[in-house]
């Protein structure tokens, strides 16, 4: 055997310590891409939508939060709803449509500037910089300690979701 081909066989070989800490950071790269699904986190979605109006008109521009109540699991769904008062629930961080079967709290909030123009917040703006907005809905509705509204998502999904609000919260 020359010297050449002993050293290339030497290359091959590695000692027990070696070995050890090579199936030890195939394990950890294995379980690390296990851990990385790309899978979507939580629990299942289920598409949910539906109208609101105000004193029968179509409320354009409300912000829409179901809080889970009883055994409901996941995160509170949001939507925004556009001029015809339609809307489309979506997750908490607004990056999946739908939401969780089951039971809600409902809370819609319709701000408005003085001026009686929708309130839009402005991102350069400090928390408390308002900018003196005002709520228009009575806190039976836009208030989540005191909204007496409630919705039920079928784990089928609806699209059927309606609420009748009136100006005086009755």
């Amino acid at each position: 055997m020359t010297s050449f081909e002993f050293r290339a066989l030497n290359l091959f070989r590695i000692s027990c310590f070696e070995f050890r800490v090579l199936i030890c950071l195939t394990g950890v790269a294995l379980i690390a891409s296990f851990g990385c699904s790309s899978g979507p986190p939580g629990p299942k979605l289920v598409p949910a939508s539906g109208t609101v109006t105000l004193d029968d008109k179509p409320l354009g521009n409300a912000d829409i939060m179901f809080i889970p109540k009883d055994d409901t699991r996941g995160q509170a769904a949001v939507a925004r709803t556009d001029e015809s008062g339609k809307f489309e629930l979506l997750s908490n961080d607004r990056k999946r449509k739908g939401a969780v079967a089951g039971s809600y709290r409902v809370v819609i909030s319709k701000l408005v500037t003085p001026d009686g123009r929708d309130f839009t917040p402005d991102p350069n703006a400090g928390p408390m910089d308002t900018g003196g907005f005002k709520e228009v809905l009575p806190a039976t509705y836009s208030d989540p300690l005191q909204t007496t509204l409630t919705a039920d998502v079928p784990d089928s999904g609806t699209s059927t979701l309606e609420f009748k609000l009136k100006s005086k919260g009755r």
